[in-house]
Protein backbone atom coordinates (compact mmCIF):
# COMPACT_ATOMS: atom_id res chain seq x y z
CA UNK A 1 0.00 0.00 0.00
CA UNK A 2 1.34 3.45 -1.12
CA UNK A 3 1.45 6.15 1.53
CA UNK A 4 1.37 9.42 -0.09
CA UNK A 5 3.81 12.40 0.50
CA UNK A 6 2.42 16.08 1.03
CA UNK A 7 1.52 17.22 -2.46
CA UNK A 8 -0.82 18.64 -4.65
CA UNK A 9 -3.13 15.96 -5.65
CA UNK A 10 -2.99 17.23 -9.64
CA UNK A 11 1.52 16.84 -10.35
CA UNK A 12 4.24 15.13 -9.28
CA UNK A 13 7.26 16.96 -8.33
CA UNK A 14 10.40 15.04 -9.13
CA UNK A 15 13.53 16.39 -6.84
CA UNK A 16 16.43 16.32 -9.75
CA UNK A 17 18.18 13.99 -7.18
CA UNK A 18 15.97 11.66 -8.41
CA UNK A 19 15.41 12.40 -11.81
CA UNK A 20 19.24 12.41 -12.61
CA UNK A 21 20.24 10.08 -10.27
CA UNK A 22 23.89 7.94 -11.60
CA UNK A 23 22.88 5.07 -10.17
CA UNK A 24 19.56 4.44 -10.48
CA UNK A 25 17.66 2.43 -14.05
CA UNK A 26 15.21 4.44 -15.75
CA UNK A 27 12.51 1.93 -15.08
CA UNK A 28 13.34 3.00 -11.51
CA UNK A 29 12.57 6.59 -11.74
CA UNK A 30 10.00 6.42 -13.68
CA UNK A 31 8.49 3.89 -11.85
CA UNK A 32 9.22 5.69 -8.34
CA UNK A 33 7.26 9.10 -10.52
CA UNK A 34 4.03 7.02 -11.04
CA UNK A 35 3.76 5.68 -7.55
CA UNK A 36 4.41 9.12 -6.48
CA UNK A 37 1.43 10.20 -8.41
CA UNK A 38 -0.52 7.95 -6.73
CA UNK A 39 -3.19 8.72 -4.58
CA UNK A 40 -2.96 7.46 -0.82
CA UNK A 41 -3.60 3.61 -0.28
CA UNK A 42 -2.90 2.65 -3.83
CA UNK A 43 -1.98 -0.66 -4.66
CA UNK A 44 1.92 -0.91 -5.84
CA UNK A 45 2.14 -4.38 -5.25
CA UNK A 46 4.51 -6.14 -8.23
CA UNK A 47 1.44 -7.90 -9.45
CA UNK A 48 -0.53 -4.53 -10.04
CA UNK A 49 2.17 -2.34 -11.52
CA UNK A 50 2.93 -5.10 -14.06
CA UNK A 51 -0.85 -5.06 -14.58
CA UNK A 52 -1.07 -1.52 -15.52
CA UNK A 53 2.75 -1.19 -17.67
CA UNK A 54 4.76 -3.96 -20.36
CA UNK A 55 7.42 -4.23 -18.00
CA UNK A 56 7.37 -7.69 -16.19
CA UNK A 57 7.41 -8.55 -12.70
CA UNK A 58 11.03 -9.53 -12.44
CA UNK A 59 11.73 -6.01 -14.11
CA UNK A 60 9.37 -4.28 -11.63
CA UNK A 61 10.83 -5.84 -8.67
CA UNK A 62 14.37 -4.87 -9.96
CA UNK A 63 13.02 -1.61 -10.05
CA UNK A 64 11.45 -1.42 -6.38
CA UNK A 65 14.40 -2.95 -4.80
CA UNK A 66 17.26 -0.34 -6.79
CA UNK A 67 14.67 2.58 -5.07
CA UNK A 68 14.75 0.92 -1.89
CA UNK A 69 18.42 0.29 -1.88
CA UNK A 70 19.17 3.97 -2.53
CA UNK A 71 16.54 5.45 -0.09
CA UNK A 72 14.10 6.35 -2.56
CA UNK A 73 11.10 3.56 -1.31
CA UNK A 74 11.30 2.75 2.18
CA UNK A 75 9.01 -0.81 3.00
CA UNK A 76 8.08 -2.18 5.70
CA UNK A 77 6.07 -5.11 6.66
CA UNK A 78 4.35 -5.75 9.88
CA UNK A 79 3.30 -9.04 11.77
CA UNK A 80 -0.04 -9.21 12.72
CA UNK A 81 -1.33 -10.53 15.84
CA UNK A 82 -2.68 -13.88 13.75
CA UNK A 83 0.96 -14.16 13.00
CA UNK A 84 0.67 -13.65 9.42
CA UNK A 85 2.97 -11.00 7.79
CA UNK A 86 0.67 -7.19 6.78
CA UNK A 87 0.92 -6.34 3.22
CA UNK A 88 3.70 -4.32 2.75
CA UNK A 89 3.55 -0.72 3.13
CA UNK A 90 5.86 1.92 1.33
CA UNK A 91 6.15 6.03 1.03
CA UNK A 92 7.81 7.02 -2.03
CA UNK A 93 9.70 10.47 -2.01
CA UNK A 94 12.15 11.94 -4.21
CA UNK A 95 13.82 14.11 -2.48
CA UNK A 96 17.21 13.07 -1.99
CA UNK A 97 17.26 10.60 1.03
CA UNK A 98 21.00 12.32 2.22
CA UNK A 99 19.09 15.58 2.23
Amino acid sequence: MHEKDSQAERYVKIDNNLAQHGELSLTAIGLSTHIQSLPTGADVSIKALAQRFTEGEARIASALRELEAHGYLPRTRERLPSGRSSPVRCRTTSRSPSA
